[in-house]
């Protein structure tokens, strides 16, 4: 799978506004997530030099494990390019 196929824009209807989703496999990249959780959290996002995405959430699938969706606001394309890596 190329890097533009793991990720989508989609609709968060609760929120009423677009996301991006991410598609991570934890046997490929185990660390993954939780490296841009770490990222994308206080005191980090004060910090201009960082160009992580903001994470919302990290949804992990009930039919296959080790497949996660990793949430995130739909942003400028500076984010963007950052979150395809």
């Amino acid at each position: 799978m190329s890097m533009q196929e793991r990720v989508m824009d989609t609709f968060k209807m609760s929120e009423n506004r677009r996301i991006l989703l991410k598609v991570a496999w934890q046997r490929l990249h185990p660390l993954e997530s939780g490296v841009e959780c770490f990222l994308s959290g206080k005191p980090l996002t004060d910090y201009p030099e960082n160009h992580c995405v903001p994470i919302m959430d990290v949804l992990k699938s009930p039919l296959y494990y080790g497949l996660e969706f990793i949430g995130a606001n739909a942003a400028p394309s500076r984010f963007r390019r950052s979150f395809l890596h």
